[in-house]
């Protein structure tokens, strides 16, 4: 019986492939497989047997290949004279070598390798009556080899039906469809509508009414020859209010105004009172925005060894004091000493006025060298007023910090005070903070219009025809034209309602274009590339880009305000005359009441 349950299993194991002895003694099996590996078949270990079954060299259980390979079970073949094993490495001692024994060599195996040999249907079942084939492992938990198993259960459904009068039978892989495991998060309905209820509403702020004001100073060093760079940088970084220094203007420079002042701005023009006189330079100017509503006021304080200005709004919550000193020279003959002696005396009589205070501007005075008497001296006068300065860093090309923003300790209105170098100007940095005030709210216009789009207009010339057709039999004037305003008013609200509309009113450059974007991005891109590598090459194709941004908005202005001029127009083009010389005085007289200013014009008109 042990016998005929070997020969079975060998029978099923030659199905598959030719069988051989590995080195410890094991039967092995070459698996046969409709697709080859390089040419040849792979050489694996059963895996559908229980145990490896042992074989040795002169054991009574050998085999015939070519007699099993038909089926026909003969238990008397025996293993090659070639092969010699120690009987002592094993566990049995073998039988005396019989010669009349059938034997195989290597080689000969090896050959049948190449054969399609199928395992018949009743071999299998044979295998399986007798439990000794291999079970399939149970696999639980996780997912891993998911794929291979898939693979081993199409395996399994493909069934050899043998030969059959010469003719190999194979009967057809199934085709298996095993759908993916429905996993509950990642599974979704196509046709499903979003549950509202699990929305979160968010609040939108606009950015028009932030807690803070983006306020900048600079010292300009003459706008005259960055209007149009001053202009852009002023929208670009959207300032609420810029204050410059060394703006280099006269009274009348009107033109030069409007061209570096974008729309919904206005602009405090503080010149040197002897500009024209004496040495050019000086000036100090206010850029901010119309709503706002800033003004300047007098400090009622004479100063000489420098040039002040204070700006408030209307309600003189805040007071900036904008200064600037110029460095002394031989030419004006001002001395260190005496600026020290006078802006102690300034700081003390300015904290007379109302409102919390914020001195700010260039001081020329280098706050980086601590140790210097003039510059400790500066710092003590500060300290027994209780004010502090907020710029850190340096606020000129050489490492100097020579503009300042001071304000009280305790007061808390500056934040995120920092410097920019912005290359418009030659030596002085930009220097941004925050002040803790409110933006002012954009204004707004209220529009009331009618759709008349939609309408049929012949329906409502009909409607208006029958409407009005008592008019004529109504014989006073005012009673008639009041029948007529409430009938065409009743019968256009029917047709098209009054509609009323809140528009905020935004102002925007009129000559910007898509080459001035364009440009305008390459400028970032350039300056972020100069900041982060620090390299003269990426400078200076920085300072090209700026002059080649600063040609494209002059050019754009030209052709924009020469086509407003040519438009044939009378109104727009006296209205773009006023805007290019920045006039916006009103020249009609103004009386209390309306009988003065009549009698003006009588008496005017007589003489």
């Amino acid at each position: 019986m042990v016998s005929l349950i070997l020969s079975a299993c060998l029978i099923w194991l030659l199905g598959l492939g030719p069988c051989m002895s590995d080195q410890d003694g094991y039967i092995c099996s070459i698996e046969s497989s409709s697709t080859p590996c390089n040419g040849r078949y792979g050489l694996v270990h059963c895996r559908y047997l229980a145990r490896r079954i042992p074989l040795y060299s002169n054991s009574s259980s050998t085999f015939q290949a070519e007699l099993l390979r038909s089926g026909d079970i003969n238990p008397n073949p025996g293993p090659t004279n070639e092969i010699s094993v120690n009987p002592s490495k094993h566990r049995d001692t073998a039988p005396p070598y019989d010669p009349s024994k059938i034997c195989y060599t290597n080689e000969q195996l090896l050959d049948m390798n190449h054969q399609n040999l199928s395992l018949p249907v009743s071999v299998w079942n044979t295998i399986k009556t007798l439990n000794i084939n291999r079970k399939p492992s149970t696999h639980r938990g996780c997912r891993a080899g998911v794929k291979k198993q898939r693979g081993r259960l199409q395996i399994a459904k493909q069934h050899h039906l043998g030969f059959f009068n010469g003719t190999e039978v194979i009967q057809p892989i199934p085709v298996i469809f095993r759908p993916r495991r429905n996993n509950s998060k990642l599974s979704l309905q196509i046709n499903s509508k979003p549950n509202f209820n699990n929305l979160r509403t968010i609040k939108c702020v606009s950015n028009f009414n932030e807690t803070t004001l983006d306020i900048c100073l600079w010292n300009a060093w003459s706008v005259r020859n960055k209007t149009a760079l001053l202009c852009d940088y002023t929208t670009e970084n959207d300032i609420d209010v810029f204050f410059l220094t060394e703006t280099w203007l006269y009274d009348d420079e009107n033109v030069i105004i409007g061209e570096f002042k974008p729309p919904g701005y206005l602009f405090l023009n503080h010149p040197r009172h002897d500009g024209r006189s004496g040495t050019r330079g000086g000036g100090i100017g206010v850029l901010y925005k119309t709503e706002l509503n800033l003004m300047s006021i007098s400090s009622g304080i004479v100063t000489t060894t420098f040039e002040h200005i204070v700006v408030t709004d209307q309600s003189r919550s805040i007071l900036f004091i904008v200064i600037y000193r110029p460095p002394p020279s031989k030419v004006n003959k001002l001395k260190l000493s005496d600026y020290l002696v006078e802006i102690d005396n300034f700081i003390g009589e300015t904290a007379q006025l109302p409102g919390k205070h914020i001195y700010l501007g260039d001081f020329n005075i280098h706050m980086n060298e601590p140790t210097k008497s003039h510059v400790a001296k500066f710092i003590n006068i500060l300290s027994c007023n209780n004010l502090q300065n907020y710029v850190t860093g340096p606020t000129h090309k050489s490492g100097n910090q020579l503009d300042l923003v001071i304000g009280n300790v305790d007061d808390n209105l500056v934040m995120n005070c920092k410097t920019h170098q912005n290359l418009m100007s030659d030596d002085h940095y930009s220097v941004f903070f925050k002040l803790n005030r409110k933006k002012p709210d954009m204004p707004r216009t209220y529009t009331s219009c009618r759709d008349f789009r939609t309408v049929d207009i012949d329906q409502l010339m009909m409607d208006l025809t029958t409407e009005l057709a008592p008019l004529m039999s109504i014989m006073n004037v005012d009673e008639q034209v009041q029948f007529y305003d409430a009938t065409v008013c009743d019968v256009l609200d029917r047709y098209c309602p009054i509609q009323s509309r809140n528009r905020t009113i935004r102002p925007r450059v009129p000559w910007y274009n898509d080459d001035i974007h364009l440009a305008r991005r390459v400028k970032r891109r350039l300056e972020r590339r100069w900041r982060k590598s620090k390299l003269d090459t990426d400078r200076e194709a920085y300072v090209v880009q700026l002059g080649v941004l600063s040609e494209l908005i002059h050019s754009a202005k030209a052709s924009y305000f020469t086509d407003k001029l040519s438009s044939g127009n009378v109104k727009d083009t006296f209205k773009t005359i006023n805007t290019l010389l920045n006039t916006t005085r009103n020249n009609l007289p103004v009386g209390e009441s309306g009988k003065p200013l009549g009698d003006k014009s009588c008496s005017f008109i007589q003489r």
